[in-house]
């Protein structure tokens, strides 16, 4: 069995800016793959990687991963487990069936599924490391920096141009953040926002408000996507909506809606994978779909005020 890694201890901004300084000189020009369904999922680790000084491509299943992988220049990819078409487990195997080992890509699962045998399936289909949903910063700088690049002689030519930039923008952002407070009784952990707040930078100033209005425009079409799924009996499509909903609310700092979803995504998934053993109880499902649409209509208040007033970002700051 494999050991779960320990978490580690969340960094101060200060911190953390000036490590990315560091961090530029090793990951500048490398090119990692984003594999990643869901837009508010995507757009946050393509700005992490950019921060680290990394160049992004980006694939919304498995079909196009693999096949953004075989146009070459992928240094590493970043495989969502649970994609539509195909999924991260069936792409990395295609990946690792068609090239060689010493041309293939180190490939890292990303998945919010934290169940037992989840990290070994990742692992024996040839992904070679696993991390969970919500990505945190320093388990994603760890993981590039045990990166080997493919094409080091193309990473030479671009670092040391990327490199000052990075440590120019970043030691003139480090004095202006602060340890947060969370407020109380919020739908919101500010901890949370606080490290995406950090994400904003002079090409792109109000990168957490594009998440938050993402988010808003996306959330309601799972929830309806819930609910239809339990008025049908259907848990396979319960489990599938409510997993991608449980993640994005995560990475956004919905911690208490993000729980529920992840409720509602186990009572999919074990029905599903009983295979008819476990009968599906729609009527507790519906209780927590009640539970899941209270404590949506609570972080959709909270968000729209912070995009109208600023007043979550005063809280944060």
């Amino acid at each position: 069995p494999h050991n779960e890694p320990t978490p580690l201890p969340p960094k101060s901004a200060p911190q953390w800016l000036g490590e990315l300084s560091a961090a530029g000189e090793r990951f500048a020009g490398l090119c990692v793959l984003v594999a990643e369904d869901h837009p508010v999922n995507e757009l946050l680790m393509n700005q992490l990687l950019k921060r680290l000084g990394c160049t992004v491509r980006n694939a919304r299943d498995g079909e196009q991963a693999v096949a953004q992988w075989s146009l070459g220049g992928v240094d590493l990819v970043l495989m969502d487990v649970q994609m539509p078409q195909m999924d991260g487990l069936e792409a990395t195997r295609r990946i690792c069936q068609e090239w060689p080992a010493n041309k293939k890509p180190r490939i890292i699962a990303m998945t919010a599924n934290a169940m037992q045998g989840d990290r070994e399936k990742c692992l024996a289909a040839g992904m070679d490391d696993y991390i969970t949903k919500p990505v945190r910063r320093e388990e994603l700088a760890l993981a590039l920096s045990q990166c080997q690049p493919l094409h080091r002689d193309e990473l030479d030519a671009v670092a040391e141009s990327k490199n000052q930039h990075i440590s120019d923008k970043i030691d003139s952002q480090a004095a202006g953040h602060s340890i947060v407070q969370p407020g109380a009784g919020s739908p919101i952990d500010f901890h949370i926002l606080q490290n995406l707040r950090e994400l904003d930078d002079e090409e792109d100033p109000d990168f957490l408000g594009e998440l938050i209005q993402i988010y808003l425009l996306d959330a309601p079409q799972h929830l309806a996507a819930m609910k239809e799924a339990i008025f049908l009996g259907d848990p396979d499509s319960l489990k599938l909506a409510s997993h991608t909903l449980k993640s994005s609310s995560a990475n956004l700092g919905a911690v208490s809606f993000s729980e529920v979803c992840k409720e509602l995504e186990y009572m999919g998934r074990v029905a599903v994978e009983s295979g008819g053993e476990q009968v599906f109880d729609a009527s507790r499902a519906r209780d927590r779909l009640l539970e899941a649409q209270a404590e949506w209509e609570k972080v959709r208040m909270a968000f729209e005020i912070e995009l109208e007033t600023g007043k979550l970002r005063s809280q944060i700051s």
